[in-house]
């Protein structure tokens, strides 16, 4: 701090003079460190009138302030102050919201609104194939999951049964059970890469290979189709029991018929619904899509037309179920 006394008097000249000249002359430095003359112009002229005490809006007032904050910051950088993952972690966080207002393409914004938009009128039926890949993943392991998805399109494209090749390449779990098929879904259902895929395929068509955050896909189109929207229901469930077969299936048709009788539909699920998760809310579930609930499930919401119907008892892997529109 002793450098500061000393500046402020033989320094102050050189500032004046240096005033309105945007040059490249050393102001002043710190351990050899040089400060330039247009650096202090820039800051002064920027913030001269974010200063609220009026006396320190004078430009050698605002200097002191100028010479104080590069005297902070050479001894937070000798205290290695900007080693501390804290200090990182709010750094990173102020850039992130500094960088947004640049990112922001009013022209990129609207052609997206456009699209997701339109997506959301239509629906697409598809099966994939999916070749799991990190996305840190070694050249060598992305090469090998490349090749091994170009392998399984050029078999595709010459099999009678998309389903066939899925079980014999597609490394997703569920490919067991729906030989790839994901059903229908609509716009946002799917992560970004994976929906331009569906929505640029054109029906009966098989993409060519795509990467996402879970490794590389192709998919085939099998249908597109007008979208029912967004459906909301009430839930009841009997859970299945393989020691008692046939309990769950009773269970729910003695519920129905109280149901059809008058009892109120969200005292029996708070009563009597096995699904935990829903049954404290009298059955009742978020608003939901095609495709976003097991194969089964939305068939039956979206069969229903009238607020208040009841549907019939229908099962699914998890055991039975009774659905309120």
């Amino acid at each position: 701090m002793k450098l500061r006394t000393g500046l402020i008097l033989t320094l102050f000249y050189l500032v004046q003079c240096a005033h309105g000249q945007q040059t490249k002359e050393v102001l002043f430095a710190i351990e050899g460190d040089p400060v330039y003359t247009s650096e202090f112009l820039r800051a002064y002229e920027k913030n001269k009138e974010l200063v609220i005490d009026k006396e320190q809006k004078d430009f050698d007032d605002y200097f002191e302030l100028f010479l104080d904050f590069k005297l902070k910051l050479r001894q937070a950088r000798d205290l290695r102050l900007d080693t501390l993952s804290n200090y990182n972690s709010e750094l990173t966080q102020y850039r992130e919201q500094l960088i947004q207002p640049y990112l922001q393409d009013p022209e990129a914004i609207s052609i997206l609104t456009e699209e997701a938009y339109e997506r959301t009128l239509w629906e697409v039926r598809a099966s994939h194939i999916l070749i799991m890949l990190a996305p840190d993943a070694r050249a060598a392991d992305t090469l090998a999951a490349w090749e091994m998805i170009h392998k399984a399109r050029q078999e595709a494209l010459k099999a009678d049964s998309f389903a066939g090749v899925a079980k014999r390449y597609s490394q997703d779990p569920s490919v067991r059970d729906n030989g790839g098929d994901l059903g229908y879904f609509g716009a946002f259902a799917m992560v970004y890469p994976f929906e331009n895929a569906a929505y640029r395929t054109e029906v009966g068509a098989i993409s060519e290979p795509f990467r996402t955050q879970f490794g590389y896909h192709i998919l085939k189109v099998h249908d597109r189709r007008r979208s029912p929207g967004e459906v909301q229901v009430s839930h009841i469930m009997a859970k299945k029991d393989s020691s008692q077969p046939g309990v769950a299936r009773q269970k729910i048709l003695d519920i129905r018929q109280k149901l059809l009788q008058g009892d109120d539909f969200a005292k029996i699920a708070m009563a009597h619904s096995d699904d935990a998760a829903s049954a404290g809310r009298g059955g009742q579930l978020p608003k939901f899509g095609t495709g976003r609930m097991i194969q089964g499930f939305d068939q039956a919401a979206f069969s229903m037309q009238k607020e208040g119907e009841i549907s019939e008892p229908f099962e699914t892997q998890y055991g039975w179920h009774i659905l309120k529109l």
